[in-house]
């Protein structure tokens, strides 16, 4: 009975050992989610992940009710191909988890990103868009707010005022061109109310230092548009 004991967990042991040498880096976030990994590509001795849905179930291991679909494929040169995925849950876009994977020879890399785990959330709202674009409109003064002039997108969003929980929200902006119209509102689908804002256009921006890919670092500025970071060139 100690043999198999033993023999139990030297295979245990062995595992993680292997699992460790198949990555050259792991960084996590706040969450305990992985934010970045690197694996040893050039190894053919290590299982290194070569499809995204290997990776989103065995690396991230990500919820059943959570799908990854990819939004865009870029392939610089012939060994090298570069994967976005946009994260949707219940068939619902989860706007802040979104994942890159690059490929070198078929193999994933590296990846990076922004897995948004949760409980379980009714994706069915309990108001309406028209009910939604109505409070909008009463925020924001809006006396014509309508849906041939508002964009609205329900989505399930990190709110930053409840602890960074994930909540089901319409996420309203106007088309109009007046001064009041100024930011992005969210407004929770089942309660109705505002639980974020965020400025459509910041003139200010920041500076940001970006991690190319083969280590060395450049520092650009950027300026922040309807909830994004963008270059400025």
């Amino acid at each position: 009975m100690k043999k198999s004991i033993t023999l139990f967990l030297l295979i245990i042991l062995l595992l993680l050992k292997t699992q460790e040498a198949q990555t050259i880096e792991i960084k996590k976030n706040s969450l305990d989610e992985i934010e970045y990994v690197r694996f040893h590509v050039d190894d053919d001795s290590l299982n290194v992940p070569t499809t995204s849905d290997e990776f989103f179930s065995d690396v991230l291991k990500v919820g059943k009710y959570d799908t990854f679909t990819k939004k865009l494929l870029r392939s610089h040169c012939p060994n090298r191909v570069n994967e976005c995925f946009q994260q949707y849950y219940n068939g619902i876009k989860v706007e802040d988890g979104k994942y890159v994977l690059h490929f070198k020879n078929g193999k994933i890399e590296f990846a990076h990103g922004n897995y948004v785990r949760m409980n379980s959330i009714k994706v069915q709202p309990s108001i309406s868009s028209l009910d939604a674009i109505k409070v909008f409109g009463e925020y924001k003064g809006l006396k014509d707010c309508n849906a041939s002039n508002c964009q609205i997108e329900l989505i399930i969003k990190q709110v930053c005022g409840n602890k960074g929980e994930s909540l089901l929200v319409y996420k309203i902006y106007s088309d109009s061109d007046i001064p009041q119209n100024n930011e992005i509102v969210y407004i929770n689908a089942h309660s109705g109310k505002i639980e974020m804002t965020s400025p459509i256009f910041n003139s200010i921006g920041t500076t940001a230092t970006f991690h190319k890919l083969f280590g060395d670092t450049i520092v650009q500025s950027t300026t922040d548009y309807r909830n994004g970071w963008y270059l400025v060139h």
